[in-house]
């Protein structure tokens, strides 16, 4: 099985440290490449580039509140 087109940002996403991907594929080491395992591993890859969007999606949010940030005087808040 050749995978090609992934981002280099989805092969090293990882969790706390934990490769997702390269995890999820020794998990597999041994197992008969079916449509099923193909399946799961799009699916698998298609997950974690949402993911990444969504995070991406995340920063820009957060880059615009704090840009636009409420002061403590405008919130009512003590000095």
């Amino acid at each position: 099985l050749c995978v090609t087109g992934v981002s280099r940002r989805t092969w090293e996403f990882a969790v706390s440290g934990y490769p997702i991907l390269r995890r999820w594929l020794y998990a597999r080491k041994g197992e008969t490449l079916d449509r099923r395992l193909q399946r799961e591993l799009l699916d698998t890859i298609a997950r974690i580039e949402e993911l990444l969007h969504l995070f991406n999606k995340a920063d820009r949010i957060l880059d615009t509140a704090v840009g636009t940030a409420l002061t403590r005087a405008q919130l009512g808040l003590t000095a």
